[in-house]
């Protein structure tokens, strides 16, 4: 891969589809938070702004833009303060990026997380093997497939999202009740006492934003 002149990116090889700018995450064959490369800005550390067409590759962890009909991989994310794709604000941590998704006081984030497993040959007992992910990884990167929107029909996506609180300059996973409460112990009966009385599941984020914000 190429370094770009400008924001220091890597270029990859790939391909986009027109689709709609819904998040799909949890598709069969989508690594992909949205369906499309979005407009969206690039704010860099340094104060200067980019304005690009952008994407999050889940599988990757990558933020991605387009050039010249090209997808391109921010290389140095540590020189990035954050990037907004439609209203959807994502900060780079952790060699990855988490979206913003509710609170100031006690903001929360989401993690998208995602693998990818390859059909084998069947054994001849009526049962097939899976290679092993690295070599996945290796086969899809090799190719330049990982950049893809879609892959290929004998891959299988296995997504899902996690949401961390952000405190003390680290993200804590918030499962449950329990470690909500444990983190923000000044807004303890608050948390429960919502949660209570509307069952809040975890894992809903329209369900975790309104509780996130009775506690900010």
């Amino acid at each position: 891969m190429k370094k770009a002149i400008c924001f220091l990116f890597l270029l990859a090889a790939a391909r986009t589809q027109a689709q709609s700018a819904n998040q799909v995450l949890g598709s069969s064959l989508s690594h992909y938070v949205f369906e499309q490369f979005l407009s969206g800005k690039v704010y860099l550390r340094s104060g200067e702004v980019s304005e690009r067409k952008l994407n999050y590759n889940a599988l990757t962890r990558e933020m991605i833009f387009e050039e010249n009909g090209q997808p391109m991989a921010i290389a140095n994310p540590e020189n990035v303060d954050s990037v907004v794709i439609v209203g959807h604000r994502f900060i780079p941590a952790d060699k990855k990026f988490y979206e913003w998704i509710a609170g100031n006081s006690y903001p929360v984030f989401a993690e998208y997380v995602c693998a990818v497993q390859e059909e084998g040959v069947s054994s001849g007992y009526g049962s097939s093997s899976n290679t092993s992910a690295s070599n996945t990884m290796k086969s899809l990167h090799g190719n330049g497939t990982v950049y893809a929107m879609k892959l290929p029909d004998d891959f299988k996506v296995n997504t899902k999202v996690a949401y961390y609180l952000y405190k003390d300059n680290k993200y804590h996973p918030i499962k449950n009740l329990q470690q909500l409460s444990k983190l923000v112990p000044a807004k303890k009966d608050v948390i429960q006492a919502w949660v209570k009385e509307h069952n809040t599941d975890f894992s809903k984020r329209e369900q975790l934003q309104l509780l996130i914000a009775q506690i900010q």
